[in-house]
């Protein structure tokens, strides 16, 4: 058995995938892996075939020349000259976001290039209105590149660009590989939620010190302001531009939560334990035209204040730690755009706006 790949282009119909690998099937080949995308009407696709010594490249191409001529689809297929090393080198993940805007993609993979890393995945896409350009990249790191040595190199086209960057890795993750363009946080109080790019978003929050009626007032407007959104059930303060490490949280009356044990209002709230790992949709209050896959930990202890200044320990788990967790990244000016994977995969268009 050997490889060969098949690449091919056309209108979006039904059908593509089943009638290229059924003559696969017929060749006596099986089907080791499979991209395929859908852009403007557009449908891409490239085949990973191992097929039968016997079998060549060219009579691969022969056999679905037909079916490629009946859907009106380009066809190329080749051998595989090189086997696949790429398991012997470590690996990062790249998130780029920003308003959209030419060049973002050029200067991103030029800069990657340029440091002797191999792109292994790409994916982008623009959603929301303006729209917010979501870039992300997997990358191959040669022998002496850390994941950390390559965010270096990389900031300055983030900068250049007025670009987010997060660049995850085992010895990085978005808590530290953040790109911020804020000046230093101040506190403000206003009721509208604030919305990305706005600069409080991705600016850290000031902890809080005595629980005075400043701070009493806080919890009212975001209690208040979350109140306004059907079906939000959780809130931080830098949505409504307060610039302190303080959140909202109510999932009473949530299917996925029965008895919620996390009180309304978390100020300083910091997580001390975390365990397990699951992926879920999540929606925010400052990215109202999206949603997105994010992966957190399914099950976390939480140490903060509660109104009245007393220190309470929390063991959460499954979608009101979700909620949480999410709320706490808000106070340390990460999104779920930060922690998307693949932006072909796991963002999406929201059709109701709610969440928080």
């Amino acid at each position: 058995m050997h490889e060969v790949i098949v690449t091919s282009v056309g209108a979006d119909r039904p059908g593509i995938v089943a009638s290229l690998t059924r003559v696969v099937r017929e060749l006596g080949g099986n089907l080791e892996d499979c991209r395929a995308s859908h852009l403007c009407g557009a449908f891409a696709v490239a085949l990973l075939l191992n097929v039968p010594d016997e079998v060549s490249a060219a009579d691969v191409e022969s056999a679905l020349a037909p079916v490629a001529a009946e859907l009106e689809m380009s066809l190329s297929v080749g051998p595989v000259e090189n086997e696949d090393d790429h398991d012997a080198h470590d690996r990062c993940m790249i998130s780029v976001y920003g308003p959209d805007q030419p060049g973002i993609v050029s200067a991103m993979t030029t800069a990657i290039s340029a440091q002797g890393a191999n792109i292994i995945e790409l994916s982008s896409r623009a959603l929301g209105a303006p729209a917010i350009y979501v870039l992300g990249i997997e990358v191959e790191l040669p022998d002496g590149l850390t994941a950390k040595a390559l965010q270096s190199q990389l900031t300055p086209v983030a900068l250049q660009y007025e670009v987010e960057l997060a660049v995850i890795s085992d010895d990085v993750g978005p808590d530290d590989s953040m790109v911020l363009f804020a000046p230093e946080p101040r506190p403000l109080l206003t009721p509208e939620v604030v919305l990305y790019p706005d600069f409080r978003l991705k600016s850290p929050t000031l902890a809080i010190g005595e629980i005075d009626p400043e701070v009493v007032q806080m919890a009212a407007s975001l209690e208040r302001v979350a109140g306004v959104y059907p079906r939000t059930v959780g809130l931080a303060a830098p949505q409504i531009g307060i610039m302190h490490r303080i959140v909202f949280v109510d999932c009473a009356g949530h299917k996925l939560v029965p008895e919620p044990r996390s009180p309304k209002i978390l100020i300083n709230p910091v997580v001390t334990a975390a365990d397990g790992s699951e992926i879920g949709r999540e929606g925010c209050l400052s990215l109202p035209d999206i949603t997105a896959n994010v992966r957190r930990a399914r099950e976390i202890e939480v140490r903060a204040r509660d109104l009245d200044g007393r220190e309470i320990r929390l063991e959460l788990d499954g979608f009101e730690a979700r909620v949480v967790l999410h709320e706490i990244d808000h106070l340390d000016g990460i999104l779920i755009l930060d922690r998307v994977v693949s932006p072909a995969t796991d963002l999406f268009a929201r059709k109701v706006r709610s969440s928080g």
